[in-house]
């Protein structure tokens, strides 16, 4: 579960690095969504490790 959620965390920052002045919400909205998963799916467990 750790790994896709850094590999969507990864995604998400790839689609936040291919904005620009002129891009569209839609394309912020599914790298955010992107990241917030990948973070939901990779920080909750790594937590309860370190714990």
């Amino acid at each position: 579960m750790v790994v896709c959620g850094l590999l969507l965390i990864a995604a998400g920052l790839a689609v936040l690095l291919a904005l620009n002045s002129s891009s569209s919400y839609l394309l912020l909205l599914c790298g955010v969504l992107l990241l917030g998963t990948g973070m939901g799916l990779a920080m909750t467990p790594a937590t309860n490790a370190i714990t």
